[in-house]
């Protein structure tokens, strides 16, 4: 019972996102089952088992694609002492793809030795990444083995050496358990080095990392020629069970060492980072013999959570968790002074909700999955399934949980092996099994500061462009200035839209189903000014993998589009969840790196005195806040690409807020629902009295909304949001909390549409626009 596994889904279109009104902007799961409940549409009662050869067969990890196909990968082998990596991919609906390998199933032998595979990466041009090890140069010495497989299952021989690229980290055993990608585009893979101890055989492992260039060879940059080991200093076995890479770029692995839970953060050369806990590492125990970690993630506040399984009572095992500050301390508020140990059983893999609370994958050691949910301080939510716990058994006589994927839709992939082994032979097969999560709370809308950007901003972070990358954006340079509707003296009077971009992602929906509209545009414009009148955007980004995503801050390019008090000379800053600033920039040609990157996308600002970063940012909250450098004031425009073709993380939250104004000076969100067919539900609220409460003095008292198409028809509009559609609005948990402020619900096709959102009889103040798309 070995393989543990992390998940990294795959979910990204390459989507342009304006926005300068507050905008949220998101995939709000609507569910049918019970909360915690099998999805009966997946396999057979929600549960499917995939054999490769009648004989063992283990799966290690899942993953889902941008299009819902799931990808698990492993091993199997007729004969258990020699392994090779298998993968498999299924349709979303849970049956075999088969176009991918023969018949779904792929089988790849190198070597006539041991090869397992048991970490998984989906790049962003849909290539497959798996990790693992491969007995070379020879069985008693192996080595970190990475492939990669084209989209139908073919090896990529571009990729290191016919596909296969090693790294061998030191004598023994080498394995690297799991991978991750940087933003640019270099793989990092974590893991353990082995080390034999003669003549007493015992064994020792230290942590070992890797890191690959796109192209499978090994970074030289990094650490000694590409390898880095760290021994702990407990004298007994080290490893990494998780990989993770923080926004500044710095390199997080969970662990184990000597049986207690290890947190280890290394700068991006492969040195320690003397700042994080005991000199770069911190270690925490049970309290018990011993405590095993199997998963990890990092939190969007900098937090790294660790589950995995304790012995507290012998021989039994107890569900494990730990959480740690960004520091590396214990974080106080979980658990009991940062642990938590519930139940029996074992963790094997960890997802986050949007709302904070906690998703686990176990088994109970023997035939029964275990999905778990806990709250924000570790403790089991007894509101899901049984006393916080949903058991699933397949009638086998063992099943071993190995990992665990949310869907953007929010629904999560469990994955692991069950074995019904005979008189003569084992026997296991690939196990998947996926679930609802019942009413899952909408994206909470990010918090806008009162805080002012700083008038002299310095040079934002410079990401490299991924490497990997096929996908551009369909939007050209002048894109920005176009986006602005121009409405006359009224706020109600028919905006001219005609030149909102109706430009469409080069991705489309899978043939295999009509799916819904998906967003793919917001544009909102509004006045620029100072103190609480700043352009204020947030966003959220969810999912277990970094997105690269472009931000820009516009204003003597909309001169063109006929706005004569345009910001004169936009500033724009980038801030965390915890308002700490990781990113400025005043002239978007002032970083090199980014520059190259927006013209080689068609989204270079149109003026030189114009704003943009582009970023590659790890799941959590971000506010860009927008500014005029020399503190003037004027119309701008706060836009939010997203630059990612494919990957597992999603913009899920965009909210803007700014200045609401009389005659011209409206707030104008424009957005696009992309695709040639199929329908989304847009929620659209335009929001005022209630951002009182959030300090906001002057917010807007009254706000009105309009909804328009692209030729400027009204299609909606609303004053108070319970006059006309209160139950319905009700129903999808999004109500405006004040009865004065506006709402429309609407179905809408594949399309161009303009918001528009003003202040009942000329009233003006701070207001907030946000768009939901309800799939």
């Amino acid at each position: 019972m070995t393989a543990r596994c992390g998940a990294q889904q795959g979910r990204a279109w390459i989507v342009k996102l304006f926005f300068c009104v507050p905008m949220l902007f998101g995939s709000v799961p609507i569910t049918q089952a019970g909360d915690g409940g099998l999805d009966p549409s997946f396999g057979v009662d929600g549960k499917v088992l995939t054999d490769f050869n009648s004989t063992d067969d283990f799966l290690s990890r899942v993953a889902v694609q941008s299009d819902g196909k799931i990808v698990a990968i492993g091993y199997n082998s007729a004969n258990f002492s020699f392994p090779r990596y298998a993968l498999a991919r299924y349709n979303p609906d849970g049956t075999l793809d088969l176009t991918f390998g023969p018949g779904g199933k792929v089988t790849t032998v190198l070597s006539a030795r041991r090869e397992r595979a048991s970490g998984l990466l989906i790049l962003p041009d849909g290539k497959i990444v798996i990790s693992g090890d491969i007995e070379e140069p020879s069985e008693s010495d192996s080595s970190f083995a990475l492939l990669r497989y084209n989209s139908d299952g073919s090896l990529d021989t571009t990729f290191g050496h016919g596909g296969l690229a090693t790294a061998n980290v030191g004598p023994d055993d080498d394995q690297a358990t799991r991978i991750t990608l940087q933003s640019d585009g270099k793989i990092v893979a974590a893991g353990r080095r082995g080390i034999q101890f003669e003549p007493t055989n015992q064994r020792k492992g230290n942590v070992g990392l890797a890191r690959f260039n796109p192209d499978g060879s090994l970074d030289t940059t990094f650490g000694n020629a590409g390898t880095v080991t760290s021994d702990f200093g407990q004298g007994l076995e080290s490893y990494a069970v998780e990989v993770m890479i923080q926004p500044d770029g710095k390199i997080v692995i969970a662990g184990e060492s000597s049986s207690e839970f290890l947190v280890a953060r290394y700068d991006s050369n492969g040195t320690l980072d003397p700042t994080f806990g005991n000199n770069g590492f911190v270690l925490t125990s049970s309290g018990s013999t011993w405590i095993a970690p199997e998963g990890a993630l990092l939190q969007p506040d900098g937090k790294i959570l660790v589950v995995g399984s304790a012995q507290v009572q012998s021989p039994y095992a107890t569900l494990a968790l730990a959480r740690f500050n960004s520091d590396g301390s214990p974080d106080q508020s979980f658990g009991n002074g940062g642990k938590e140990l519930v139940g029996n059983g074992r963790l094997a893999a960890v997802v986050l909700r949007s709302d904070g609370k906690i998703v686990g994958l176990g088994d109970d050691g023997v035939r029964n999955f275990l999905l778990l949910r806990f709250d924000q301080n570790g403790s089991l939510d007894p509101t899901f399934g049984s006393g916080g716990t949903i058991m699933t058994s397949f009638g086998t006589t063992w099943l071993t949980a190995t990992d665990l994927v949310m869907q953007s839709d929010g629904r999560v992939v469990a994955g692991g092996y069950s074995e019904n082994p005979s008189n003569m032979r084992r026997n296991s097969d690939f196990a998947l099994a996926r679930y609802f999560l019942g009413s899952t709370p909408p994206p909470r809308p990010t918090p806008t500061p009162t805080i002012v950007p700083s008038p002299t901003p310095s040079a934002p972070p410079s990401p490299t462009p991924l490497a990997t990358a096929t996908a551009t954006a369909t939007a050209t340079a002048t894109a920005a200035a176009t986006a602005t509707a121009t409405p006359t003296a009224a706020a109600t009077s028919t905006p001219d839209v005609s030149a909102t971009p109706t430009s469409s992602p080069t991705t489309s929906p899978s043939p295999t189903a009509e799916r819904p509209a998906r967003s793919l545009n917001i544009s909102t414009r509004l006045p620029v000014g100072t103190g609480e009148n700043v352009a204020i955007g947030g966003f959220i980004i969810t999912g277990n993998a970094p997105k690269k995503v472009a931000i820009r801050g516009l204003g003597p390019s909309l001169r063109s589009a006929g706005i004569t008090t345009a910001l004169p000379d936009p500033s724009l800053e980038l801030r965390a969840a915890n308002q700490s600033v990781i990113g400025r920039n005043d002239n978007w040609r002032d970083d090199a790196a980014s520059a190259a990157e927006l013209e080689s996308r068609g989204l270079a600002p149109g003026s030189d005195q114009e704003s943009a970063l582009v970023a590659t940012l790890a799941p959590g909250s971000y506010t860009a806040i927008v500014s005029d450098h020399k503190g003037a004031t004027g119309m701008g425009l706060i836009e939010l690409y997203d630059l990612d073709a494919m990957n597992d993380a999603s913009l899920a939250n965009i909210s803007t807020r700014g200045a609401v104004e009389g005659g011209d000076d409206v707030l104008i969100g424009g957005f696009i629902l992309g695709g040639s067919s199929g329908q989304s539900t847009v929620l659209i609220r335009s929001v005022g009295p209630s951002m009182r409460t959030a300090g906001i003095s002057n917010a807007l008292s009254n706000p009105v909304l309009e909804l328009r198409d692209s030729n400027g028809v009204l299609l909606q509009s609303d004053d108070n949001w319970k006059e006309t559609q209160r139950a319905a609005i009700e129903n999808t948990g999004l109500a405006p909390s004040d009865d004065r402020e506006a709402a429309i619900l609407v179905r809408l096709p594949a399309g161009t549409y303009t918001a528009i959102a003003a202040g009942k009889d000329g009233a003006t103040g701070v207001g907030l626009i946000e768009v939901f798309n309800l799939p």
